[in-house]
């Protein structure tokens, strides 16, 4: 069967004649925020669903995807952005004998040293800590988005929805991905399903929840889990992929009807040119935290076996990702505090994680910035705290490795060479 008759461009044009017509009442240089996808692909997602056969909440067929997204590349040039990037799974062991051979060739000739810096989320400046201004910001930079064991956002494993049903209820992840509609595009219809989690089944009993997003139930080996037991654990890197809309500070705000929150979010986003001096293209690293929350996970407690899995997730987390941003040649990673709070994760668990990496930042020449919110004002100064104690403490390590570079060579061949273990205590009967 053809996947378009005569008729098509005909329908195309009445269809940009109809958005036309809408985007008429949006300010100049803005997007409707639930036109993200249209302004990428040219027809609505509702109609390439139709095209594709995606009438269910399954995954359409890739192949028929790509001939429509590709007739879409030939009658509009910003479809292009969608196949403009590259994606990469590496797993933690290929990161730590990549990254070792790079540094070891790096310290003998240091030229500059890495730094970490917090951005602490300000409520009179929320631009500060948004995903899309942080995305603007810092072109060609590397993003830790936290996201799901497949790579998509809420419920976007599930196609009865669409990407714009993101909009509903954005939190960074769902920002970050939003603003790089191009690789959502790429991720969700023309990629085989990303499962970052299918490499450690061997550890853990793995399953998934009604929107097809891959999750850990519990955990299958006994006694404690280990560096070697993480060391095909992945993290998913799009590479070079395009901004195409950013952050609107022009105060126009409206409440979305499905979030449950009722966060007041802008109106529209800032269009973005996908080509040009003025196009922004970045990375994005893709990772997950662990929920050992009761409350969306009957089927699980908050026990010491949780919990366990969930530090060991979080520190094999934030390990490949400052591992993945040093191999790519990274100048600068924003990262993410990964969900504690809706997931129950501790914040501590991340800056323990950041703590130990703090030889390979200072070592990589990684300029690092550790985006900082929580709604919960305590936990959030308890964790500024213990960033700013491990910033001193890298600070007072460079003077001292400016004098020794042979002291930060041993530290980082120790750091490869040590094995880290959390010990899950005995199950409940």
């Amino acid at each position: 069967m053809l996947l378009f008759n005569k008729k098509t461009p005909y329908l195309f044009i009445l269809l940009l004649t109809h958005n036309t017509i809408i985007q008429s009442t949006i300010p100049e240089g803005m997007l409707d925020r639930y036109k993200l996808f249209d302004d990428i692909m040219g027809i609505s997602e509702d109609h390439f669903k139709e095209l594709v056969g995606a009438s269910t909440g399954q995954k359409p067929d890739i192949a028929r995807a790509k001939k429509i997204i590709t007739y879409q590349q030939s009658i509009y040039p910003r479809a292009q952005t969608i196949t403009q990037g590259t994606w990469a799974q590496p797993t933690l062991e290929q990161l730590r004998i990549c990254v070792h051979a790079r540094l070891d060739h790096k310290i003998s000739e240091p030229t500059q040293f890495g730094s970490l810096h917090i951005v602490v989320h300000d409520p009179q400046n929320p631009k500060k800590t948004h995903a899309r201004a942080l995305h603007e910001q810092f072109p060609n930079g590397y993003f830790q988005v936290a996201s799901h064991f497949n790579a998509l956002e809420d419920r976007m494993g599930n196609y009865a929805y669409n990407l714009s049903n993101m909009n509903d209820a954005p939190a960074h992840g769902e920002e970050s991905v939003l603003a790089t509609m191009p690789a959502a595009i790429y991720r969700r219809y023309i990629m085989e399903p990303i499962n970052l989690l299918s490499s450690v089944e061997h550890i853990f009993n793995l399953g998934f929840d009604n929107d097809n997003t891959p999750l850990i139930k519990g955990l299958k080996k006994q006694g404690p889990i280990t560096n070697i037991d993480m060391r095909h654990f992945s993290v998913g890197v799009h590479h070079n992929i395009a901004v195409t809309s950013g952050y609107n500070d022009d105060g126009k705000m409206i409440t979305r009807e499905n979030d449950p929150f009722a966060r007041p979010k802008p109106a529209y986003n800032k269009w973005m040119p996908d080509a040009g001096n003025d196009a922004i293209v970045v990375n994005q690293i893709f990772t997950a935290a662990h929920d050992i929350n009761p409350k969306n996970r009957h089927d699980i407690e908050i026990t010491p076996e949780q919990s366990a899995i969930a530090r060991a997730v979080i520190y094999a987390t934030y390990q490949a990702t400052i591992l993945a941003a040093v191999d790519n040649g990274a100048k600068t990673l924003v990262l993410m505090m990964l969900r504690p709070e809706v997931f129950n994760n501790d914040p501590s668990w991340v800056a323990q994680a950041v703590s130990s990496m703090s030889d390979i930042i200072i070592a990589s020449g990684l300029e690092v910035h550790m985006v900082i919110r929580h709604r919960r004002a305590d936990v959030q100064e308890t964790f500024i705290n213990e960033m700013r104690d491990i910033i001193a403490t890298i600070e007072s390590d460079k003077k001292i490795y400016a004098h020794d570079t042979t002291q930060l060579k041993k530290n980082i061949d120790l750091f490869f060479d040590r094995e880290v273990v959390w010990i899950p205590l005995p199950r409940s009967p």
